[in-house]
């Protein structure tokens, strides 16, 4: 856990992969089913621990095909955990609808980097549209 808590002060996703590099290496001893589910408690951990305060939580993406994952959640939010799909926006459409919208919003000139999330002095209009 306390290589999530350094993740987490430090303000970086779950994505990158290096931030369990150290923890890997030391486990070499502990079979691979066991570090596989060690970190599928770890990360619904995180997310319960982030989603504070929600009344439920509904996920997107290939993490929602993890049934050791989806069970951890379940068993420890205390709060409905339901897939996008049941809302009508399939997990496995989610980035391309994100990035569909994010394409919309750059083509409006709205800007999506707030300055109450990432400390910016002035909100950029993100990306550009290159047209052929």
């Amino acid at each position: 856990m306390r290589l999530l808590e350094e993740q987490r002060g430090a303000g970086r996703s779950l994505g990158t992969g290096d931030e369990l590099q150290e923890w890997l290496g030391r486990s070499r001893t502990v079979e691979p089913a066991d570090l596989a589910r060690t970190a599928c408690a770890a990360i619904a951990h995180t997310i319960v621990q982030a989603s504070a305060g929600c009344d439920r939580l509904v996920l997107a993406g290939g993490g929602v095909l993890n049934r050791a994952l989806m069970a951890e959640l379940k068993e420890r939010a205390g709060i409905p955990v339901q897939p996008s799909d049941t809302l009508g926006v399939p997990a496995a459409w989610r980035e391309a609808m994100a990035w569909a919208v994010l394409g919309a919003l750059s083509q409006d000139r709205v800007p999506v980097t707030l300055p109450q999330v990432t400390g910016v002095a002035k909100a950029p209009i993100s990306g550009c549209w290159t047209l052929p």
